[in-house]
């Protein structure tokens, strides 16, 4: 019974948090421009909040297999509401630069740790599906918010999206606190003894193998959020627009998120994560050769789904995994593998940008997913 209220409660309490995300991810660019922000510093200030949370995402799961898991994301919460107001506060690229940092360290508390919690009560042989209702409500909640985003923004101004940020990171945080069951508030299954150390589990193949596709996979989805909305700015299309080129993509993944859970608990894991990274990829080298509101509407569903098929199959893995490992420990470093890869894309992105052309950026990207999904495969053979 308090397994199914967790699989219920944590999936809409972060799903409520994640349309707060949302709502800032595809204006942050174009909000970063307006303070004057070239291309390496548009990478500077997507990367920031990438880089802390490979900082720190590891050492927080760890703990959180130690200490229990509701505490660290009811803190993470907490934070993000009161970043949400620091934003409003920022004059300059510095600090913006300083927000961002801010807000990856409270996001290493929320994401993987709420990840491992649902990986941690999945019975056996149904971590696709568990964590298939997990990724479906972030996704939910992520590709949702940007629609509503650009509808605050071209309705309100910027400072009304802070604002949603904050009030809808509160109302997760309440949620958690009173409803969530405190039966994982204490050391987890795992921490009865002691969880496999990082140094031992960046040893294990598998764990190395959905490290580097959930970094190519981030790479993509950096780019996507960092530079699209550039890229469909100056092709003349609206900032509502713009919220719904970002969105489809991440939307029609999240839809897809039930079904190749289940998939992924009959099938294949490694054939699904290849097939959908593949397409993913290649969705993302061919945007530039379609520079219109349809083109880029059109490659950013074939992307969704993608990200779609492979998803729930490379977090059915680490789960797997996890329950021998530390799940703590497992969904850190897995997500770890994410924010290295926004960071890359993010950096390199607005390299890319400055040196070669704003679309060059779409090409480094599609490629290294390719790479990703190359290794990947290697790895698990």
């Amino acid at each position: 019974m308090l397994n199914n209220r967790a699989l219920v409660v944590l999936p809409l309490s972060l799903f409520t948090a994640m349309v707060g995300l949302g709502i800032i991810a595809p204006l942050m660019p174009i909000y970063a421009r307006s303070l004057g922000a070239t291309g390496i510093w548009l990478g500077v200030i997507l990367a920031g909040f990438s880089l802390s949370k490979v900082i720190f995402m590891p050492l927080i799961g760890r703990l959180s297999d130690r200490r229990g898991r509701k505490i660290f994301l009811c803190l993470g919460l907490l934070m993000y509401a009161l970043i949400s107001v620091g934003y409003l506060g920022t004059g300059g690229l510095y600090q913006l630069v300083g927000m961002r940092i801010l807000h990856g360290f409270s996001s290493a508390m929320v994401i993987p740790i709420g990840m491992a919690y649902i990986g941690e009560i999945s019975p056996e042989g149904k971590e696709g599906s568990y964590l298939g209702i997990f990724n479906l409500s972030l996704f939910l909640g992520w590709g949702s918010g940007p629609l509503l985003g650009g509808f605050l923004v071209d309705s309100f101004g910027f400072a009304s999206a802070f604002y949603a940020l904050g009030c809808l990171s509160a109302l997760a945080l309440v949620l958690i606190m009173i409803f969530l069951p405190g039966q994982q508030n204490r050391p987890s299954k795992t921490s009865s003894r002691e969880s496999t150390s990082l140094r031992q589990l960046l040893r294990i193949p598998s764990m190395r193998a959905i490290m580097c596709i959930q970094a190519a996979g981030a790479a993509g989805r950096g780019a996507l959020m960092a530079f699209l909305p550039v890229f469909a700015e100056s092709l003349g299309i609206k900032t509502s627009e713009v919220g719904l080129l970002v969105s489809v993509n991440i939307l029609l993944a999240a839809l897809l998120q039930g079904l190749f859970g289940r998939i992924a608990d009959k099938y294949s894991r490694v054939f699904l994560v290849v097939l959908g990274s593949t397409i993913a990829s290649c969705a993302i080298l061919i945007m530039p050769l379609v520079p219109s509101f349809r083109g880029l509407l059109l490659m950013g569903i074939v992307m969704g789904a993608g990200g779609g098929i492979y998803r729930p199959a490379v977090t059915a893995i680490g789960a797997k995994l996890g329950k021998s490992a530390g799940m703590g420990t497992t969904m850190g470093l897995l997500n770890t593998g994410i924010s290295m890869g926004m960071v890359v894309g993010a950096m390199v992105g607005g390299l890319a940008m400055d040196l070669l052309g704003l679309t060059s950026v779409f090409y480094f990207v599609g490629t290294l997913g390719l790479v990703g999904t190359i290794t990947f495969y290697r790895l698990m053979s």
